[in-house]
């Protein structure tokens, strides 16, 4: 026969085991909330993006005076892959004859864009200006490269 104060015992007992359940069960609840918290949170890490496309934006196949600036400057603009605008990028511009450039290199604006003005070198004919994005805060984006041609007239 179990006494009345074995029976208190008892009662106590289940009573500290459920209650360290309960509390079991609150702190999963406690962790799994407070991880999906840190999973959803605008702190969490962001994508970098990555240049998809150095695109021509105008002075593409001008024709002009053998050493002299074309009427319009050369305008190219870097994208990512989602079609975005990317600031913030060196862009290097190099003639290939004995024309020149101002400036050689500049960097993308905060619609991605970058400009320069192309004076012709001294033959006539076609010439050719080689684009190429430099440098980047991002160590495996690929170098992007272009080429815009224009004629020389003498």
């Amino acid at each position: 026969m179990v006494s009345a104060g074995d029976r208190g015992t008892d009662i106590c007992d289940a009573a500290q085991r459920s209650h360290h359940a309960r509390m079991r069960i609150f702190a999963l609840l406690f962790l799994i909330t407070a991880a999906s918290y840190a999973c959803s949170s605008s702190s969490a890490p962001k994508k970098t993006p990555i240049l998809a496309s150095l695109k021509i934006i105008s002075g593409a196949s001008q024709t002009g005076t053998v050493g002299t600036a074309l009427p319009s400057p050369i305008v190219v603009q870097a994208l990512d892959s989602s079609g975005h605008p990317m600031a913030g990028l060196g862009v290097a511009y190099g003639p290939s004859s004995d024309g020149s450039v101002n400036p050689s290199s500049v960097t993308t604006d905060s619609m991605g864009k970058a400009s320069t003005t192309w004076t012709l070198g001294s033959t006539a004919g076609a010439d050719s200006l080689d684009i190429a994005v430099t440098e980047s805060s991002v160590a495996s984006m690929p170098t992007e490269i272009d080429t815009v041609t224009a004629t020389a007239n003498p």
